[in-house]
């Protein structure tokens, strides 16, 4: 008897890039002239959240999203400045400089950064040294605030870090582009 295949697919965007062009159309993402700031929020990682992530991971699914870098080409160019995912139980910050492929076009064409925040987990039993993490957005006239807060051995969640990311307008095209994260020089940092 031929036995049957088991196949996974680690990412949605891998079957379904059209979903984001079909959301991009409604939500007159072509047009990238805008003072929107364009956030993304998907569940699979875009970049790696560890030095280096366990290869087994890949095949129970808990690895970075197959097709991280085409999600971020395909987010730059819909003037997205932000994503937000979940998935791994890690807090932390990324930012990536984005190019298009060299095949795809003329060398060196720049998309733009990206930033990407994960937001760890505020209840999860599976976690590194047995902390939670959750992250507070706040969008503000001139940026975006980040307040990342950990709870270790089940106990009170607290602040540990606090970043700022300012707004800054561009002119070609006309449009919003969060800046660098930065870290407050007026607040005190947890340990």
């Amino acid at each position: 008897m031929r036995q049957k295949k088991e196949t996974r697919e680690p990412s949605l965007f891998c079957r379904a890039p059209a979903a984001v062009e079909d959301i991009a159309n409604v939500l007159k993402w072509k047009d990238k002239k805008t003072l929107a700031l364009r956030i993304l929020a998907l569940h699979h990682h875009l970049v790696l959240t560890e030095d280096l992530e366990p290869a087994e991971g890949y095949y129970r699914g808990f690895g970075i999203a197959i097709d991280a870098p085409r999600i971020q080409r395909l987010v730059k160019r819909l003037g997205v400045q932000l994503a937000l995912h979940g998935h791994k139980h890690r807090a932390f910050i990324w930012r990536s400089s984005v190019f298009e492929l060299p095949e795809q076009t003329r060398m060196g064409h720049r998309l733009g950064d990206l930033s990407i925040i994960g937001g760890g987990s505020a209840g999860s039993s599976d976690t590194e040294l047995d902390s939670n993490y959750f992250n507070i957005l706040t969008v503000i006239p001139s940026g975006v605030e980040l307040e990342i807060y950990r709870s270790q051995r089940q106990g009170t969640f607290e602040p540990i870090q606090k970043w700022v990311a300012k707004l800054q307008l561009a002119e070609d095209p006309v449009c919003l582009e969060l800046q660098d994260w930065e870290q407050p020089t007026n607040t005190a940092q947890g340990t």
